[in-house]
């Protein structure tokens, strides 16, 4: 009665942040969600995409007598002095290389994806960048090799179907109803260490 306003006799204090960890799911929850559709549509798309890169790789095998001749007369276009051995070593040991490469990067593609449909999120930019890979590699090799000479128009339609294959691949692993699985990989890694 002093002039000052009455007090109710509670003073609330402000709200303080909880210290309190961030409440996660349980990690037997987590087991048992479900691979959403778009990245198991991913995961059968990278296989797909894979599959025409090893039979390119197979049909480069199975015509490796005309990918051979290219090769040898490119080589003597090269150096007309050559002895017949050495071209004949050249020759082969470059179409292994090349066959070799190209089944080394699918065999990373498919790791990849693998790895992309159990929740691994950081597969999704190492997807991007072997079908890239892929792509370039397959485009060089074809033109250097003279591949889309010995085998024509089939090695140009994998090129396409794989590029194809690939985009649609990476569109299905980045649409917003795959989020989540990747976000429920990194909390079973973290529950699992």
């Amino acid at each position: 009665m002093n002039g000052s306003t009455p007090t109710t006799g509670t003073r609330t204090s402000p709200s303080r942040p909880s210290t309190a960890p961030h409440i996660r799911p349980p990690v037997t929850q987590l087991r048992e969600q479900t691979c959403p559709r778009p990245i198991t549509i991913s995961l059968w798309l990278w296989f797909a995409s894979t599959m025409t890169v090893l039979g390119v790789a197979a049909l480069a095998l199975a015509r490796f007598d005309r990918i051979y001749q290219y090769l040898i007369e490119l080589a003597q276009q090269r150096d007309a002095t050559a002895d017949p051995a050495t071209l004949d070593r050249v020759a082969d040991i470059s179409i292994m290389v090349v066959v070799g490469i190209a089944v080394l990067l699918a065999v990373v593609q498919l790791l990849l994806a693998y790895l992309m449909h159990r929740g691994r999120g950081w597969t999704r930019w190492g997807l991007v960048i072997s079908a890239g890979l892929i792509a370039c590699y397959g485009l060089l090799v074809a033109n250097g090799t003279g591949m889309l000479d010995a085998l024509g128009a089939v090695v140009a339609a994998a090129i396409l179907l794989h590029g194809v294959l690939a985009l649609l691949a990476v569109v299905a692993m980045f649409l917003p109803s795959a989020s989540p699985w990747f976000r429920r990989g990194k909390l079973m890694s973290v529950a699992d260490d």
